[in-house]
């Protein structure tokens, strides 16, 4: 009996790995083409298994030339923009993901670079301006607890931004402020922040007598290169910042103690 059920496990495990390794690519097409397959049945068989078909304008040309028939280059075409069929790959950045910030760890894998909620805001200078009648400005910061973010990187790596106009629809609810309403990384700033008295500061208004002035300072704001990579993905490249604490914020984000950050420290 013990035998007969070690066997049974056997077989099962062995049908699973054939069924998760039935994924049709461009190169299993041109060997059935090549060991004389009729084209029905290679239709059948797009019609019927997962796929990681490249239809790119040179794979199409190579198909022509290894003498697939257009029929079944039509039928891979079709296989291969059917969500149902597709192989999806989540650590590839090209993959449509659920809106936020990603990037990849050690390892290689894509993961999202979660948030942080500010703390509370404070007034800073307000006696300063209030001798200089004025002249000095009186600055409002957004708080973060701690001095250092828990997650910290020898390099800055690159980021991918991800929003709901992307191939894929995603559900709104959830969705943290910002990836909601915004539509590209020109929505965000990134910040060096300040340490001060146990607390990382980002500065987010600024007064005085003559001038007023709403969002982060631009002595802490940092530039960055943005590419797009396909409908609703961003690749955000930063250069050489240096050591220090850093975050992504939503440009619309107002002046409270509830403000989500995106937020990373350079060892």
């Amino acid at each position: 009996m013990k035998h007969f059920i070690l066997t049974l496990a056997f077989v099962s495990t062995c049908i699973f790995q054939v069924k998760a390794q039935e994924t049709l690519t461009n190169l299993s097409i041109v060997q059935m083409v090549a060991m004389g397959f009729d084209q029905s049945i290679i239709e059948s068989k797009i019609n019927t298994s997962s796929n990681d078909f490249d239809v790119s304008t040179s794979a199409l040309l190579a198909l022509q030339q290894d003498s697939v028939p257009n029929a079944v280059i039509a039928a891979m075409m079709t296989a291969a923009n059917d969500p149902s069929k597709k192989v999806v790959d989540m650590n590839d950045f090209r993959t449509p993901h659920r809106p936020g910030i990603y990037y990849y760890d050690t390892k290689g894998d894509l993961v999202e670079l979660l948030s942080t909620v500010t703390n509370g805001t404070k007034t800073r200078n307000r006696l300063g301006s209030a001798y200089s009648y004025g002249i000095s400005k009186a600055k409002v910061v957004s708080q973060v607890s701690g001095t250092e973010a828990r997650l910290s990187f020898k390099k800055v790596p690159k980021f991918y931004f991800y929003f709901n106009q992307q191939t894929s629809s995603f559900d709104n609810q959830g969705l943290y402020y910002g990836f909601g309403t915004a539509s590209s990384p020109n929505e965000f700033v990134l910040a060096r922040m300040e340490i001060r008295k146990g607390t990382r500061e980002l500065v987010v208004f600024s007064v005085n007598s003559f001038t007023q002035e709403h969002g982060v300072n631009e002595k802490q704001a940092v530039s960055y290169e943005i590419s797009q990579v396909d409908q609703g993905i961003f690749e955000v490249s930063v250069g050489d910042i240096g050591p220090g604490q850093y975050c992504f914020l939503y440009s619309g984000s107002a002046p409270s103690s509830q403000t989500r950050v995106y937020d990373f420290g350079i060892r």
